[in-house]
């Protein structure tokens, strides 16, 4: 038999050897199930490399090498790396001394407003796509993740661990920085959406993060009721102070371009139109306080009220906004003289709130 003879059966030897292992094998199923093949296999030793196109649509290396050296339990080292459409210049890792001193020099990385996270993960890549991404759900797997070992640069996913040989929990690892690398990539298609469907579904800081990143890039991008949305909800924020006049500048062009009207606004939104250009705005703004705003209103009202610049139809409106607050909310009553149950004829200062009718 020639020799090119006998390397085709041999080929076809292994071929069959392999396709029997592949019927056989859970952990050969379970990786083919995830798009991957092996390319190369060492049976003695026990070391592979597998690759392939993930159903997710990423390409992904897996490897397992064996270290002589080595314990027992930790005899063979794995290696995992996951590519999508992740850019090449977003890093997603485990914050360091040098990181921290960078960002007290004013040269940080991205912050999503979740303080526990921002201490521990280190962000940095495009501001808005990944405040975007990091919802509460990202943000938990990211966190996951990257106490498992994983890390993100370069645009690819990497890991390494250490076992037995045994591949529990490897493919589970595997599938998982799959799932986060579909999600952790650019979609400016939807990046306004994202970043108001964060801030409605959370609170505190991360709620402002993403409402400061949608008033700085995407607003436009919003449907007119969802804008109007975001700008009510930066409005009712109280620190949010620098954004005021962007936010009060978005609300009066959409009362201009008559996209929605000043008796469907809340009352945050009411207060910052005390502050537009156009008077009869103002004036509108204090009426409509004056029939459904509440003590937090009071302050800005006061300004127009008691200021030297107001005009007096201003002054008046607010005067009247005030009074009609006060007394919806009993202030007017707080330290006032009245009536003592117990004894008739007796004077004696109102208790906080309306007495209660005998």
């Amino acid at each position: 038999m020639s020799d090119d003879a006998e390397k085709k059966k041999r080929a076809a030897r292994l071929q069959r050897r392999a396709a029997r292992r592949r019927r056989t094998d859970p952990f050969l199923q379970k990786l083919e199930r995830l798009g991957l093949r092996i390319t190369a296999e060492d049976p003695k030793t026990g070391e592979l490399r597998a690759a392939g196109r993930m159903p997710s649509g990423a390409r992904a290396t897996l490897g397992r090498e064996r270290l002589d050296d080595a314990p027992e339990d930790a005899r063979y080292r794995w290696t995992l790396t996951v590519q999508h459409a992740t850019p090449a210049d977003w890093t997603v890792g485990l914050e360091d001394r040098m990181s921290r001193l960078a960002r007290r020099v004013g040269l940080g990385d991205v912050q999503t407003g979740d303080a526990a996270f921002d201490e521990l993960v280190l962000l940095r890549g495009d501001e808005a796509e990944l405040v975007a991404a990091m919802s509460q759900g990202m943000r938990r797997r990211v966190r996951a993740l990257l106490d498992a070992g994983v890390t993100l640069e370069g645009g690819v996913f990497r890991w390494q661990g250490h076992n037995d040989g045994k591949p529990t929990g490897v493919l589970a690892r595997l599938n998982t920085v799959a799932r986060v690398a579909e999600h952790l990539r650019p979609d400016p298609a939807t990046r306004a959406l994202r970043l108001l469907r964060n801030a409605a579904r959370e609170a505190g800081g991360v709620r402002r993060r993403n409402l400061q990143v949608l008033l700085d890039h995407d607003l436009a991008d919003l449907d007119v009721e969802r804008r109007r949305h975001a700008l009510e909800a930066a409005a009712a924020l109280p620190d949010l102070d620098a954004e005021r006049p962007r936010i009060t500048a978005g609300l009066e062009a959409l009362l201009e371009e008559r996209h929605c009207a000043l008796e469907d606004l809340e009352p945050p939104a009411l207060i910052l139109l005390l502050r537009a250009e156009q008077p009869e705005r103002r004036l509108a703004a204090c009426a409509r306080l004056g029939a459904i705003g509440g003590p937090d209103a009071l302050p800005a009202l006061d300004a127009l009220a008691d200021g030297l610049l107001s005009f007096g139809p201003l002054k008046a409106a607010a005067r009247a906004a005030r009074a009609a607050i006060t007394e919806r909310a009993g202030l007017h009553l707080q330290g006032a003289l009245t009536l003592a149950d117990a004894v008739e004829g007796h004077l004696s200062l109102a208790a906080r709130g309306a007495p209660d009718d005998a």
